[in-house]
């Protein structure tokens, strides 16, 4: 038989109505992580605090503190085993995830539910070791909301839920300015705690292209990056985003090979073109400019290099923010020598591309008639653009798009198109970035998804240098059109009706704004608010100073408001206890006097055994007076119905 102790019967009142409101907090807390964790984890905590709910209605056994004790090391072992090790990003949240799971079996005291939700509070904040999002930052917002509502019923178990919930939101509401303040001067340190991580976004390019890396990406319609145009803006069929130059090819996949840093650029061409890009994180170290970049911007450290595209000089981990000019009518002149490699054809692989472009060659000594050969080929022979492309061979990838399949997405088109060139004796390489955008009216700037992922040629003519040739436009004019906001709608299957999309783009201008103004308040613009103050924190004097200066502020702003909030709280005892006075002078007046040593309580006990015609009106004053001075109610009306009754009290 089953001692009583083991059943959740035997708990406390206050106990069993806390669980439920506990357990909710903990699973909207950890709600977030449910996509990353282990599923052996998520079961656990699931069996578990499923197992909590029903022995509330069924009266079932809990396990007893050792049982738990052997779950805890048995979870620890797990995430050891699971992750390889117990610090980390992923391996502290699972670790935390799976305590939460088995200390729920401990909640017979006030210190362990205390404890629990104290690490409900760190679940939350784990959020932020993968999301920086608006939407994220509300959710948390909830979620800090809720627990601390929990966190309130657990000290005063008596209360109304909605004074609860009134006083979660007056703490958080008081607790802005602090945070705020905190937000703006506490001192920052460049870097990641925990690091990147595997989770770490992609953007799908690299510095290689194998046919159908591109159309994978043809439904994703995350945001690569935005653009702000300062002045004229190109036409929608200009616009390409320059950002992997890819030159060697093995017979099935385009290599980016060697490429050298210059200290100054070649390109000559019209009219500039300023703009400014906000770019997303991708974990790889491209930065994407309007085509043709003629400068590198200069609050990052990047390169501009020989096959004029940018690169930074790390992975781009976190949003990158940068001002950049272009011109989309240029000159790239004469070719280098290492730019000679741009004839280089595999051999062994695609032997009728191959012969197909050396035929053209012998046939046409013009290079532009050539060029144009070439791209009416893809019109005249039902080449067809698709998403969707079927599987090719192999070894002969060119061959069996050319000559069998004739479907495919742009770098099925570009890729065959650049062999053919160099079968035929004219030098060319793969450019892979983006192509158009899409404008948001409300927030003034473009928007380049990752479905705007784009694959084109560039071959290299005497006196005009490296020229772009987009095979695609032929077999698929509409990907190119000017009117860009029908395409991307097209694209993105007519999912959108005009308020929606304005809807949309409301939603992703406030995210850009939470981001520049938000996310992206670095200790660069921290060091710019100190140096108002007379303080350089470049060095380990001028952070410690710095910190010197918060703790002072610190001080300064909170001392009159907890002077403030003292203050307010004394009177409004005061107040209560004025009149309480006022109640006992009148008793003390009728032969009835209140000892020093005597509670509220003892004196009504006293009150009714002098004079039980006096219990009503006593007994409602004296739980009223408790319920003020001692116990949980914060209504203001109360306290002047207190003062009312005692002004009302005759003997």
């Amino acid at each position: 038989m089953i001692s009583n102790r083991f059943f959740t019967a035997n708990l406390e009142i206050d106990t069993k109505s806390q669980l439920i409101p506990i357990l909710f907090a903990i699973v909207i807390a950890i709600a977030p992580h449910i996509v990353r964790l282990p599923a052996w984890i998520l079961i656990c905590c699931f069996v578990s605090w499923g197992y909590v709910a029903l022995s509330l209605k069924y009266r079932l056994p809990w396990p007893p503190k050792w049982l738990c004790q052997i779950l805890g090391i048995i979870g620890f072992c797990g995430v050891l085993a699971t992750f390889g090790r117990i610090l980390g990003r992923e391996a502290s949240v699972a670790l935390l995830s799976i305590l939460l799971a088995f200390k729920t079996f401990e909640t017979i005291t006030y210190r362990d539910r205390m404890i629990i939700i104290f690490l409900a509070y760190f679940l939350v904040i784990t959020n932020l070791f993968y999301f920086e999002t608006l939407s994220m930052t509300l959710y948390m917002f909830v979620s800090v909301f809720i627990t601390t509502s929990v966190l309130i019923h657990i000290n005063y178990p008596k209360a109304k839920i909605s004074a609860n919930l009134v006083l979660a939101g007056n703490i958080m509401l008081k607790s802005l300015p602090l945070m705020v303040f905190l937000f703006l001067l506490f001192p920052r340190i460049q870097g990641s705690l925990w690091g990147t991580g595997r989770h770490a976004a992609k953007t799908g390019f690299s510095d290689h292209l194998t046919i159908g890396d591109i159309s994978s990406l043809s439904k994703n319609n995350e945001i690569a990056f935005r653009v702000e145009f300062k002045g004229k803006i190109p036409k929608g069929s200009s616009i390409y985003w320059r950002g992997v130059v890819l030159w060697n090819f093995d017979g099935e996949s385009w290599k980016r090979g060697l490429s050298v840093p210059l200290k100054e650029n070649f390109i000559v061409g019209g009219e500039d073109t300023n703009y400014t890009v906000t770019l997303e994180p991708h974990d790889q170290r491209f930065l994407f400019a309007l085509d043709m970049p003629i400068s590198i911007p200069s609050n990052i450290n990047a390169d501009f290099f020989s096959d004029e595209t940018i690169m930074a000089r790390f992975p781009i981990r976190k949003r990158l923010k940068y001002s950049i000019k272009s011109i989309t009518v240029y000159n790239t002149g004469d070719m280098k020598k290492w730019e000679e490699r741009a004839i280089h054809i595999p051999r062994y692989t695609n032997p009728k591309s191959i012969e197909l472009g050396k035929k053209w060659g012998y046939e046409n000594k013009d290079k532009e008639e050539l060029i144009y050969k070439a791209l009416n080929y893809f019109k005249k022979n039902e080449f067809a653009y698709t998403l969707s492309p079927p599987r090719l061979d192999k070894i002969n990838v060119i061959d069996d798009f050319l000559f069998r399949t004739k479907k495919g997405y742009c770098e099925h088109f570009a890729a065959s198109f650049a062999l053919l060139m160099r079968a035929s004796g004219i030098p060319s390489r793969v450019v892979i970035g983006y192509q158009g955008a899409e404008f948001n009216p409300i927030g003034n700037y473009y928007i380049i998804r990752q479905s705007d992922a784009h694959a084109w040629v560039e071959v290299w003519l005497d006196k005009k240098g490296w020229v772009r040739i987009d095979p695609t436009s032929v077999v698929a004019p509409e990907r190119l059109v000017d009117n860009l906001d029908s395409l991307n709608i097209a694209k993105r299957g007519n999912r959108f009706s005009s308020f929606s999309r304005y809807v949309e783009f409301g939603w992703d201008t406030i995210n850009s704004r939470w981001n520049q103004w938000i996310m992206d308040y670095t200790s660069l613009e921290q060091s710019r608010i100190f140096s108002f103050l007379g303080i350089k924190i470049n060095s380990i004097k001028g952070i410690l100073r710095s910190i010197f200066v918060f703790i002072s502020l610190t001080f300064c702003v909170l001392l009159p408001v907890t002077i403030g909030y003292l203050y307010k709280q004394q009177v409004k005892i005061d107040i209560v206890k004025l009149y309480y006075d006022k109640f006992c002078e009148k008793l003390y007046k009728a032969g009835i006097e209140r000892l020093p040593n005597q509670g509220p309580l003892d004196y009504y006990n006293k009150i009714i055994l002098l004079k039980p015609g006096l219990k009503p009106k006593a007994e409602e004053i004296i739980n009223l007076y408790i319920a003020l001075n001692y116990g949980f109610n914060r209504d203001e009306k109360l306290k002047y119905k207190f003062r009312d009754m005692v002004k009302r009290f005759d003997t």
